[in-house]
């Protein structure tokens, strides 16, 4: 709600260059001032010029969740879960990113954030089903999704 409320007024002014917005296409489209149908038509663009605007970092969630800097940065998690297009579900990420936002560059806790909960996401879908999963399950899995995260093996 506060990205619908900040559209089209200076607060954007006053927080430029310090934002990570998360919003899914029907927020976009009101931030943009256009329609979802545009948003969807063209993703890319569209997250790369939300990004310019709020002079910051922008999470288009959706099948395909795109993660944009000001800067041209670009990530794509290809992770798609119909579940996490359940209400509040957005707020756990939100509240994902902030927190690793204390101790990550805002577009790498973006695209860490998309990628925990993604993951968090579907252990739930795999646990509970994608019909009846909620925000909770999708919180009760995010220690998980982090213990997967560590027990990768990444060559230097």
């Amino acid at each position: 709600d506060a990205l619908t409320m900040m559209a089209g007024t200076s607060l954007w002014d006053a927080l430029y260059g310090r934002l990570i917005a998360t919003p899914h296409p029907g927020e976009m489209a009101r931030l943009l001032a256009t329609d979802v149908a545009e948003v969807e038509n063209d993703r890319l663009t569209t997250v790369q010029r939300a990004a310019d605007m709020i002079g910051g970092v922008v999470v288009l969630k959706g099948a395909s969740t795109l993660v944009a800097a000001r800067d041209g940065r670009l990530r794509i998690n290809m992770r798609p879960n119909s579940g996490l297009a359940r209400g509040a579900t957005g707020d756990v990420l939100a509240g994902l990113t902030a927190g690793l936002a204390t101790q990550l560059s805002a577009f790498d806790a973006a695209s860490l954030s998309v990628y925990l909960h993604g993951i968090a996401g579907e252990f739930a879908a795999d646990e509970v089903g994608v019909y009846g999963m909620t925000a909770s399950d999708v919180i009760e899995r995010v220690p998980a999704a982090f213990r997967r995260l560590a027990s990768f093996d990444v060559e230097p």
